[in-house]
């Protein structure tokens, strides 16, 4: 599918655009349908700002990156998160540290110093996957690569993080994952959910996925309680961890503040590399420029961390990836006060929907927005960017803190798996993204390998 926002005319000065209140609720029950073409209409019927009038709340869906980043940026003290993404996830996550706390404990471990050590794990990681997909190159066996790029994501993820990647059990785990997060999805866009403590099928099954993923995660803490491993983690950060009264946190606090950082951290990487061969397939050209770059630079030796930065070429291929698919595609925040935004009035309690794709695929920021096209991320067509109109992984001081280390992780695992197989997509299969909690493919994307000689 291909938005393409054409209007991006400004609201009348102090005055607020958007349909009446039964169109307001219309479109609001449409967002669990087809939020990316729902965005498209309004903005293209009412501008950069478009209030839906629900009656109880006013939301206000926004396509403008100076406002994005006025709200996420510069006045963050008067929009905080949305309290539903948090009661959605407090069986996992819990509510026992703020925001601030958490991030604050973590910050030094998404340092670059800390970066040099992690390629061999996710190379490791790579090569076990590509050594099981000989089977597939062998007997022409299209396979879904969204899937694979998931379960390689969380196998490294939760190497680099924890010290363990589950082993044999990461099959298990990856499947008690992708419940959870399908349960997420559902419920994200649903203007009715049943409470988890009610046993319908799909509240049992995601009960046993949460039980599943918090015994290993009990597990793995309990094995480095006792053996005393000492290893430069975040494990290794939360157990070592003291509050000013000496005490450190409960296991199942260390257990909670584990999943809150595993979670998000592995899904948007796997989403990225899912769509980075989807659009590498589509544009032989952009995959041939890489293939001279890493011949360049690595020749037939595998790539680390040290090669990153000369390999710019293959970053620019993420970095527009992440452009195209940005997998936290809106960005939702609630006004604690009454503000002012782009001459509109914002009273306190109204929610704020930052169109985050939509800015991204917008024509007066980007030149040919649905073409896809590495370079222009040079340092010399990036310069003049305007306000938040990239920003995949949010802006400001609630930004994701594993933003650069992603990028890297991402890009290594371009190299390894490119230096291997070309993929080359499956012919009449759909490929479409699904705006889900992250932006997801709706079918899949099924592919075939070839190897490299």
């Amino acid at each position: 599918m291909s938005i393409d926002i054409r209007s991006t005319h400004n609201t009348t000065q102090g005055k607020t655009q958007g349909p009446n209140l039964l169109g307001s609720i219309n479109a609001f029950n449409r967002l669990a349908n087809d939020p990316l073409q729902l965005f498209y209409s309004l903005h293209a019927q009412y501008g950069d700002i478009v209030c839906l009038n629900l009656g109880f709340q006013k939301v206000f869906v926004i396509n403008n990156p100076l406002y994005i980043k006025y709200a996420l940026q510069e006045n963050i003290k008067n929009y905080k998160k949305l309290q539903r993404l948090e009661m959605q996830t407090k069986l996992l996550f819990g509510e026992g540290w703020t925001n601030k706390i958490n991030r604050q404990i973590i910050r030094p471990f998404f340092e670059p110093q800390h970066y040099a050590t992690m390629d061999s794990a996710i190379a490791n990681a790579t090569q076990k996957m590509l050594a099981r997909w000989q089977t597939f190159a062998d007997n022409h066996q299209s396979f879904d690569v969204a899937e694979e790029m998931m379960r390689l994501s969380l196998s490294f993820t939760a190497q680099t993080l924890i010290g363990h990647d589950f082993h044999t059990g990461l099959d298990d785990v990856a499947l008690a994952m992708q419940t959870i997060i399908n349960h997420f999805n559902a419920t994200a866009v649903s203007n009715f959910n049943v409470p988890e403590s009610f046993p319908t099928p799909a509240n049992r099954k995601y009960m046993a996925a949460v039980q599943t993923l918090q015994t290993a995660i009990d597990k793995i803490i309990e094995e480095r309680r006792d053996n005393g491993t000492n290893k430069e983690d975040l494990l290794s950060v939360l157990q070592s961890w003291r509050d000013e009264t000496g005490t450190g946190l409960s296991p199942k606090l260390l257990r909670e503040r584990l999943l809150w950082i595993l979670l998000p951290a592995f899904e948007p990487i796997g989403r990225a590399l899912s769509w980075v061969w989807h659009l590498l397939s589509l544009n032989p050209n952009v995959e041939r420029q890489m293939q001279a770059e890493l011949v360049r630079v690595l020749g037939d030796r595998q790539p680390t961390f040290d090669d990153l930065p000369k390999l710019n070429y293959t970053k620019m291929i993420v970095q527009e990836t992440l452009r195209m698919y940005p997998p936290f595609w809106v960005i939702g925040r609630e006004a604690l006060e009454d503000d002012e935004v782009g001459g509109v009035h914002i009273p306190a309690k109204s929610m704020l929907l930052f169109n985050i794709y939509g800015v991204q695929h917008n024509p007066q920021y980007w030149d040919n927005p649905e073409g896809f096209d590495p370079e222009r991320f040079t340092p010399e067509r990036a310069r003049n960017r305007v306000g938040a109109a990239f920003i995949p992984f949010s802006i400001g001081p609630r930004a994701c803190l594993g933003y650069n280390l992603s990028i890297m992780q991402i890009q290594l695992v371009i190299a390894l798996v490119a230096q291997a197989y070309r993929l080359e997509l499956v012919p009449g299969h759909p490929v479409e993204p699904a705006a889900m909690v992250s932006l997801l493919p709706r079918h899949g994307i099924r592919m075939t390998l070839s190897q490299r000689i």
